[in-house]
């Protein structure tokens, strides 16, 4: 089975949820939630990151525009890159 990955930065609540009967250990928040919608688009083999990340990174890691997209549960428009050289 392929594997695909999407990155994406911002704040986020991480900790243990739960009950005191189950507890998971999880992250929430906007940047989680277009990580996932990142990974769910990603090519095979191939890491997607957001337009956030190619800012931090664009100086020192090859990447190539892959989409624009409006993510589920976003209003505004993602521009999506895809790592140069870097399989998974």
């Amino acid at each position: 089975m392929p594997v695909h990955m999407g990155i994406s930065t911002g704040y986020c609540t991480a900790g243990d949820f739960g009950s005191p009967q189950q507890l998971d250990y999880t992250a929430l928040g906007s940047a989680v939630k277009l990580a996932a919608r990142l990974q769910a688009l990603a090519p095979a083999r191939k890491i997607l990151i957001s337009d956030a990340i190619q800012t931090l990174i664009e100086d020192d890691i090859e990447s190539a525009k892959y989409q624009t997209i409006t993510p589920k549960d976003f209003t505004r428009l993602v521009d999506t890159f895809v790592l140069e050289n870097h399989n998974i």
